[in-house]
């Protein structure tokens, strides 16, 4: 995939956001870092009041253009208490389409939510993939709030560790868009050595 071609997917999976905003939510964000940019689309609704669906693409575009996606979708069933059920698709170059099933946990208070997800594949190379997420928004003045937000993601198979991240943002918040400092972190495979991605980032929630 070239880099017109990534910078499509994103594009479309935006363009899904405003297409149903009656039916659907969203964000997009933009992160430039010393590396490589990232697109990270998101789009959420109901299908029905226990049926839900989640659509992301993740992007990554380097400054040697070779361009990275990576896309997932999940359909969401409630099982109460801010627990769903959860079926996902999992999709990258190389990889293929990867069936995935699990729970998550989503609970939102004024300042902030926590989000966890624990899904296993289920297919010949079967392996855990645990993610959670921390978001906290206190009120500073007027519209304007804080932004703290860490995101983690850990891939544990047969052999032990695979891959795991962690994205975290620190800024200001104000009529839906996010901006400020932005960390990405890769440990992979066994060599858990991490490569860091610094730069900044702006989002905003639809």
């Amino acid at each position: 995939m070239n880099t017109r071609q990534g910078l499509l997917v994103s594009l479309l999976a935006a363009a899904a956001v405003y297409a149903q905003p009656a039916h659907a939510g969203g964000a997009a964000e933009v992160m430039a870092g010393d590396e490589r940019v990232t697109i990270d689309v998101k789009a959420i609704g109901d299908l029905s009041p226990d049926v839900g669906f989640f659509a992301r693409n993740r992007t990554g575009i380097d400054y040697h253009n070779k361009v990275n996606p990576f896309t997932l979708v999940d359909l969401t069933y409630s099982l109460g208490e801010g627990f769903d059920g959860v079926g996902e698709a999992q999709m990258a170059p190389g990889m293929g389409v990867v069936p995935r099933a699990g729970v998550q946990y989503f609970h939102s208070f004024s300042e902030g939510s926590v989000y966890a997800l624990t899904t296993a594949s289920i297919i010949e190379r079967p392996n855990l993939e645990l993610i959670a997420k921390v978001r906290y928004t206190p009120l500073l003045i007027g519209g304007w709030r804080g932004m703290a937000q860490l995101e983690m993601v850990t891939d544990i198979g047969r052999d032990g560790h695979e891959f795991s991240t962690q994205r975290a943002r620190l800024g200001i918040s104000a009529d839906g868009y996010d901006f400020g400092a932005a960390l990405d972190v890769v440990e992979a495979g066994h060599d858990t050595t991490p490569t860091y991605t610094a730069g900044g980032f702006v989002a905003k929630t639809f």
